[in-house]
């Protein structure tokens, strides 16, 4: 798949096609995430950033901010994670895009609860949650709800943490998922 997307993304490049540039190093980044390449992963991202401000596209934008809080989230950097995810929500929000606001809210979701921060994990996967109904996205309503039955559970709310779960695999099992 690295081959693929890196002619692809030659190609774009030969072709000045700035569009097709940031999709074929979102990619290549994207690889070099799934192979724990993190460091790798964000110095194409600080590419895809540049191209997609040059160009003005806030949904790329959007999208490497989400990306980026993700790989700051696994490797253990929840500050920049955050503001990431925050970064993510605010452009989101301007254009309007609830779905990528609702992810951020569950990523940051994650992150409290892996921080101890019970509460605020609830908050914000609630948030998720809402964002992700008012949408009709039912992966995400699914996702929300397993990340708040951990988030239950490891805060000590067995019963909630249960009936969490109950809707987040009943969900699943609905998407054939």
């Amino acid at each position: 798949a690295l081959i693929h997307f890196t002619k692809k993304y030659e190609i774009a490049k030969k072709h000045d096609s700035r569009q097709m540039i940031i999709q074929g190093l979102g990619n290549i980044a994207l690889i070099h995430n799934i192979r724990g390449q993190y460091d790798k992963s964000l110095e194409i991202y600080k590419e895809v950033m540049a191209t997609a401000e040059d160009i003005y596209d806030l949904n790329a934008q959007s999208q490497t901010y989400g990306n980026k809080g993700i790989i700051y989230k696994n490797i253990g950097k929840h500050t920049k994670a955050i503001k990431n995810y925050q970064k993510q929500i605010d452009i989101a929000h301007t254009m309007g895009d609830e779905f990528q606001q609702a992810n951020a809210y569950d990523g940051m979701g994650v992150i409290y609860r892996q921080d101890g921060d019970y509460k605020k994990s609830e908050e914000f996967l609630n948030k998720a949650i809402r964002m992700s109904t008012a949408i009709d996205d039912k992966y995400g309503i699914a996702s929300s709800h397993c990340n708040l039955s951990t988030t239950s559970f490891e805060g000590g709310n067995i019963k909630k943490a249960k009936d969490m779960l109950s809707v987040g695999l009943g969900l699943f099992n609905e998407m054939n998922n």
